[in-house]
């Protein structure tokens, strides 16, 4: 009888033991690059350590109320989602500024705008990249 009750309680714990195994993400990053349009190209990013330093940089960012002029479309927009919301956590969109390596970021939840200089540029670029990669 004790080997019948045994049983059920095994199964159940490999059951717990393999979905916690699982490799489940409960936030990502939705990229959108337009940069080579009419084409745009969608994706997101699951990797938590890339989530992070994308947050990373955009913290270190100086942010200002006043407006900064855009020009056009925004070559890239991305925002934060959770699982357990269909609401979007951040949402961004960025606008290449023509002729030099910068460009202004807006982050519509907050409405603050900030001008983006070449290095933290790269660094969202190269994490947007590699989260693509990541992704296929």
């Amino acid at each position: 009888m004790n080997k019948i009750k045994l049983i059920p309680c095994l199964m159940m714990m490999l059951l717990l033991i393999s979905c916690s195994k699982e490799k489940y993400h409960t936030e990502w990053i939705n990229v959108v690059n337009s940069t080579d349009r009419p084409v745009k190209d969608a994706y997101q990013i699951k990797d938590p350590e890339i989530i992070n330093s994308v947050n990373e940089v955009i913290r270190g960012l100086i942010w200002q109320d006043k407006q900064i002029e855009t020009s056009g479309n925004s070559d890239y927009s991305f925002w934060l989602q959770r699982s357990n919301t269909e609401m979007r956590i951040t949402n961004y969109e960025i606008w290449f500024n023509d002729g030099d390596s910068s460009a202004v970021i807006v982050d519509y939840f907050q409405a603050k705008y900030a001008p983006i200089n070449r290095i933290p540029l790269e660094q969202l670029i190269q994490l947007f990249e590699l989260g693509k990669e990541k992704a296929n």
